[in-house]
């Protein structure tokens, strides 16, 4: 090959790395930006103007219990959550109520939840009706989002192959209780976790970031913890301490 021919292949080997690699490098700064953009439930990124620990620290009410950053003193058994399923359920055969009684029971005692605050977020969030959807499209006794639960599902060894089988209750109550765990140590706080829990953590933490101060807390933060506080008054676990 003489030099005048090589010289011309080399000069349009250049002119084409002239177009081709801005062209390049423009897709993979869209890949980062894709990848970096779908974010699971609980990894996204938090605001830049966050108020301090606010977030953390939310007692707006004056309903919050602090001594959720310890561990729930009280052993609740299974017959006395099981008392209160089939007491504010009507779509729950008993044997259904039995198992999902002896679930709460365990995750509970698995992540030091009061029993008695899972059934308040379950009946503020759906009735104790385990065929609930709401308008967003959560479904289920704690009403969770379809991506969430694909999200959280394995993480807890839970095969999910039809979305359908979200609204179960016992998959639906264990991938509630687990995430609401996780908000539970993500904010420290029981407000703050009903919040996000409600809203969602990436709402929860544009609302609690605003420079204003001007942070209004859902009616539900209020309607779970006074749940909560009826059952525990009317438990005869409470009755016995």
């Amino acid at each position: 090959m003489n030099t005048k021919r090589q010289q011309k292949i080399a000069n349009y080997f250049l002119y084409s790395l002239k177009f081709t690699l801005p062209v390049l490098f423009g897709v993979l700064i869209l890949g980062f930006i894709f990848t970096k953009s779908v974010t699971s439930p609980l990894n996204y990124k938090r605001p830049n103007n966050l108020l301090g620990n606010l977030a953390g620290n939310l007692n707006l009410t004056g309903l919050d219990d602090s001594s959720y950053d310890v561990s729930y003193k009280y052993h609740v058994p299974s017959s006395e959550i099981l008392r209160y399923l089939r007491k504010y359920s009507s779509n729950l055969d008993i044997e259904e109520a039995k198992l999902l009684a002896d679930l709460i029971r365990k995750e509970c005692k698995r992540y030091n939840l009061n029993p008695f605050l899972v059934l308040a977020i379950i009946k503020v969030e759906s009735s104790f009706n385990p065929m609930a959807v709401s308008s967003k499209g959560a479904v289920g006794l704690m009403q969770m989002m379809p991506e969430t639960a694909m999200y959280l599902a394995p993480k807890k060894g839970i095969i999910i192959d039809d979305q359908s089988i979200i609204a179960d209750p016992l998959v639906n109550v264990e991938l509630g209780i687990y995430y609401f765990y996780k908000l539970l140590i993500r904010y420290n706080k029981l407000e703050s976790a009903l919040f996000a829990y409600n809203y969602g953590p990436a709402r929860f933490e544009t609302i609690t970031s605003r420079k204003d101060g001007d942070i209004k807390v859902p009616k539900y933060v209020t309607k779970v913890i006074q749940f909560k506080n009826y059952l525990e008054r009317k438990s005869l676990i409470a009755k016995q301490s």
